[in-house]
């Protein structure tokens, strides 16, 4: 493999979250324990007592003991606050330290919800652990620290600066982006990498459209039919057209949180901005194939270049046609709502383009922000107030009458409401009234062989962050 675009991420984790590698139940934690030893990620474990006795140990002549692949904690002056942090082996030793008083703030820090279940005193110990071991990522410049730990899920101080605390589950989708945004698809891995399997690109968003689509199987499969029966692929192709675009936008979609998780600056904000056009695009665009395909379906009269669920006109033919479908998209519905949120900022493109701001916040790291349609901002925040309002969408009036949103987070508050009424869509379409069309029931539901088995898409869709 060539040079690869990213250094290699450094993870700290805790060692329960990935020593249980029992198979069973299938979970993100085996995928994580997999993915960690990948060697495009540099990963140390720790424990709050230490490594277990059965971990090899070396020696260093001049250091003492160290323990590879663990960070092990060393008290030096622990009323002072002072400890040592050793990592590495007897040919790469590192030594570095933790110093201050976050531990005893942590200790006495009863603000959250952390631990209340727990007698006063042993909260008190958990929370000083817990906050060890972020300074711990912190003393070791991790880029990641994965656990499970719920005071550091929860704490609102900088407790450990510049490090990503994640769950097991969060952290498989970033470390996923990570790998993927290097050609890396991977499905599992086994943690000391004697067996792998893993997917081209195309493949694994593939997978993952359909995953997210599962009505897409009848849907697909007797658009499919009905093609065959006629010797006419048209219907068929545009059905599949519909896959395609989700598919891509999913692969977009990578590139737009490469983008958002680099230092920001005017090019990264446009490589950014330009992704999720792109996405927008590519999400309507699959909304009008459905919407042709339901058209020839239904036998609406007029042209299927009318076809759109943004339409209200052509809406009212498909509810007259097909009430369970037509009421989908009534007025006023959430379905209706987020398809209004998609066509407002797709429609962007016909006039003021998505406009980004650079903003920062206290001492956090300067963002980009990506700027609402001024022409259609009533509608839409009218539609983000039935769907959980402004700060859920990451949405704020920062310049008096305009409002800004952090991309990221509008993009994965609209992508899965998107995704949802796509496949209503798919299942409400009663593509059973073609002619030539008989489903039967393995029509409805993927292969179970490679690469559409339970394991691979499920792997996928948590990668993916679904």
């Amino acid at each position: 493999m060539g040079r690869t675009p990213f250094r290699r991420l450094e993870v700290l984790v805790d060692a329960p979250v990935v020593d249980d590698l029992n198979p069973a139940p299938w979970r993100p934690e085996l995928l994580v324990a997999g993915f960690l030893g990948h060697n495009l990620i540099t990963c140390l474990r720790y424990a709050d007592d230490g490594p277990p006795a059965s971990a090899p140990r070396e020696q260093v002549a001049t250091a003492g003991e160290v323990v590879p692949g663990w960070a092990v904690l060393v008290p030096v002056e622990p009323a002072k606050g002072v400890w040592h942090v050793r990592s590495g082996g007897a040919k790469h030793l590192g030594i570095t330290g933790i110093m201050g008083n976050r531990t005893q703030v942590a200790a006495e820090d009863k603000r959250t919800n952390a631990y209340r279940d727990v007698a006063p005193a042993a909260a008190a110990e958990r929370r000083t652990r817990d906050a060890l071991a972020a300074q711990v990522a912190d003393a070791l410049s991790a880029d990641v620290f994965v656990t499970d730990r719920p005071y550091l899920h929860a704490v609102e101080w900088q407790l450990a600066r510049g490090i990503t605390i994640l769950d097991a589950a969060r952290a498989l989708s970033l470390i996923s982006l990570y790998l993927r945004s290097q050609g890396v698809y991977l499905i599992n891995r086994a943690p000391d990498g004697s067996a792998t399997l893993e997917l081209n690109r195309g493949l694994f968003f593939w997978v993952g459209a359909l995953e997210l689509l599962p009505a897409a199987w009848r849907w697909f499969n007797g658009c499919g039919q009905y093609a065959k029966a006629q010797g006419d692929d048209a219907l068929q192709l545009l059905a599949q057209s519909a896959l395609m675009r989700v598919s891509r936008a999913l692969q977009v979609r990578d590139r737009l949180h490469v983008a958002l998780n680099q230092p920001q600056n005017n090019d990264i904000a446009d490589d950014a901005l330009s992704a999720l056009d792109l996405i927008l695009m590519l999400l309507m665009g699959a909304f009008d194939a459905t919407a042709r395909v339901v058209h020839h379906i239904l036998g609406i009269s007029g042209s299927s270049h009318n076809a759109g669920w943004q339409h209200s006109a052509w809406l009212k033919k498909v509810a007259k046609a097909s009430p369970n479908l037509g009421q989908l998209l009534a007025v006023g519905s959430a379905e209706a709502n987020a398809v209004t949120i998609l066509t407002i900022l797709r429609n962007s493109v016909h006039g003021e383009a998505l406009q980004p701001l650079a903003a920062r916040k206290g001492a956090k790291p300067q963002q980009t922000l990506v700027g609402v349609p001024t022409e259609k901002a009533k509608d839409l925040l009218a539609a983000v107030a039935e769907l959980g309002g402004m700060e859920s969408w990451g949405l704020e009036e920062l310049i008096p009458g305009r409002f800004h949103a952090d991309p990221g987070i509008l993009l994965e508050r609209l992508l899965p409401l998107l995704v949802n009424v796509m496949n209503a869509i798919m299942k409400r379409t009663p593509v059973d009234s073609l002619s030539g069309v008989h489903l039967e029931p393995a029509s409805l539901l993927p292969p179970a062989t490679e690469p559409f088995d339970e394991r691979t898409r499920l792997s996928i869709r948590w990668q993916l962050g679904f």
